[in-house]
């Protein structure tokens, strides 16, 4: 992800991306957002959503890595309750929005945010746009002369 949208992600939901000045022998996070910046909208919104739930229940997620995978957005994360009182449907809530925002990732283009499919190529998934699947098509298979 292109740095000044992984610099403002960490600067507008701190608590949920705390763990990105750890080690990486703590965490993933400090390696950053391993996709590019067309799922950066889908992260934005999941964010938003997990903040506000945070505002709402005192149950923090926070995020250990995020990554694309198999050509899908990966999003591992934990939830910290208020206390000792975890809220199961709560929880529920928080692992749903994760869920939806990893299964939206499949529809769109990782370049640039677009409809986009998840393509098969050569046992190499990624999801993109028709634009950018050529582009990519014409880089890893270069026409033979």
């Amino acid at each position: 992800m292109l740095p000044e949208l992984q610099k403002k992600l960490y600067e507008d939901f701190p608590s949920l991306y705390r763990e990105k000045d750890k080690s990486i022998q703590e965490s993933c996070m400090p390696w950053g957002f391993q996709c590019s910046a067309g799922w950066e909208p889908l992260i934005r919104k999941l964010s938003e959503m997990l903040k506000r739930i945070e505002e709402l229940t005192g149950h923090q997620a926070v995020a250990s890595q995020v990554k694309e995978k198999f050509g899908t957005l990966t999003f591992s994360h934990y939830i910290i309750p208020p206390g000792d009182k975890v809220d199961d449907l709560v929880c529920g809530i928080i692992d749903a929005c994760v869920s939806n925002a990893e299964y939206r990732s499949a529809v769109t283009c990782e370049v640039c945010g677009e409809y986009g499919h998840l393509r098969n190529d050569n046992h190499w998934l990624t999801t993109l746009c028709t634009k950018h699947y050529e582009e990519y098509r014409a880089r890893r298979h270069p026409p033979l002369d």
